[in-house]
């Protein structure tokens, strides 16, 4: 839905940490306390009617980004239709931050309506498409260990479960803010999130590595109508629109991932999602779904009713939630990643920097993160840099 997507791109997290030296500082190996970085884009290439940038983020200089948004044609969940992942991987391939796709699933507290959910999917299988997963709401740490790695990394082994306090403590925050928002609108829902990272170990080439795979999980329960095909009574029982988003991995040698800390939280903290191109992918998925409530109401009375109850509650509602999340999904998404947003007074270009780092400059092309209070690029190099500001 393009109400879940709104929530995906909401609920970033900072639970996998983030650092590693980088070469290219004046012919030497900088100290740990800065980086010298650039700005690359995930592109999508192929969902409109020219290339969209869809995210943008800060990576060493000497890095090198795979990736993009991908579309299943066959993929008939709304939801998952636009699949972004991106790999940033140091120049011996051994360091390594990755954001995998996101997963979406649905459920429902009633057996009626799981069975109407399972008949859709088996009627679409039959056509060649694949409707959203099924199942129910998953703890972080569930989805991470049962679900990702197993697919991701096959023949990991798990190491531990991490979890860190002040990342879980900003994600409910956030969740009660989703609930209140929705209720200003008239939508009563109950929001369940959970934040948490694995640490994994295998070989890549021979080589020992080790893994953080981190991820946000949540669960939007709403009221919804049921029917009972027994006894041809309508109920009401609790829907659930389920996923898990900004999942991130972080990789580096067998026993470098905490000396690599400083450097996946600049990368990871960087990530900025391009507001045009989200924009385009929340409307083909709300045309999408709009087209499929009619479909339904086309097929059946009682299916009619449930789509004209949703059709009415899209056409009164929609554009209300948008806009109020829009005034706050940006806070949310910065609070929860420990970011702050940067300008260039030079260009105007906007970046995101993690607000542990103290200080960002640019030199037009290239920039400088900083933890040390203070430091001036300008003292140590030749070119020049200016000091980007906080935008407030």
């Amino acid at each position: 839905m393009a109400e879940r997507t709104r929530f995906t791109w909401l609920i970033l997290t900072t639970a996998v940490s983030f650092g590693a030296p980088v070469r290219g500082w004046a012919g030497e190996t900088p100290p740990p306390s800065y980086f010298r970085m650039k700005q690359v884009k995930v592109m999508d290439s192929h969902g409109f009617e020219k290339p969209l940038t869809a995210l943008t983020l800060l990576v060493p200089t000497d890095w090198r980004l795979e990736g993009g948004v991908t579309y299943d044609p066959k993929n008939a969940c709304t939801a998952t239709m636009a699949a972004v992942a991106f790999r940033a991987v140091s120049p011996d391939g051994r360091t390594a931050v990755e954001l995998f796709p996101s997963g979406a699933w649905s459920w429902s507290d009633d057996p009626g309506t799981r069975q109407f959910m399972d008949q859709d999917r088996r009627t679409k299988a039959q056509f060649g498409m694949r409707a959203c997963d099924m199942g129910p709401p998953l703890a972080a740490k569930e989805y991470l260990s049962k679900h990702l790695v197993p697919r991701a990394r096959s023949g990991a082994r798990v190491l531990g479960v991490e979890v860190d306090p002040e990342a879980a403590k900003a994600v409910q925050q956030m969740a009660r803010g989703v609930e209140a928002e929705l209720a200003k609108v008239g939508v009563n829902a109950r929001v369940k999130a959970d934040t948490a990272r694995v640490r994994v170990a295998y070989e890549q080439r021979g080589q020992p590595q080790e893994e953080w795979v981190a991820a946000v999980t949540y669960a939007r329960a709403v009221p919804a109508p049921t029917y009972n095909l027994r006894t041809g009574q309508m109920g009401q029982a609790l829907s659930y629109a389920c996923g898990a988003d900004y999942v991130f991995g972080a990789a580096a040698p067998a026993g470098r991932l905490e000396a690599t800390e400083k450097l996946f939280r600049a990368i990871i903290g960087s990530v900025r999602i391009d507001p045009t191109w989200q924009a385009r992918v929340q409307q083909a998925q709300a045309n999408i779904e709009a087209a499929a409530v009619k479909g339904a109401a086309d097929r059946s009375r009682i299916i009619a009713k449930s789509a004209e109850d949703t059709r009415r509650i899209v056409n009164e509602s929609y554009q209300r939630r948008q806009e109020s999340q829009d005034r706050t999904s940006h806070e949310w998404s910065q609070a929860i990643r420990g970011v702050q947003t940067m300008r260039n007074p030079s260009t105007g270009e906007l970046v995101e920097v993690s607000n542990r780092s103290g200080t960002a400059w640019s030199n037009g092309k290239e920039y400088v993160i900083s933890d040390t209070p203070g430091f001036d690029p300008n003292s140590v190099s030749n070119e020049r840099w200016t000091r980007l500001e906080p935008v407030r």
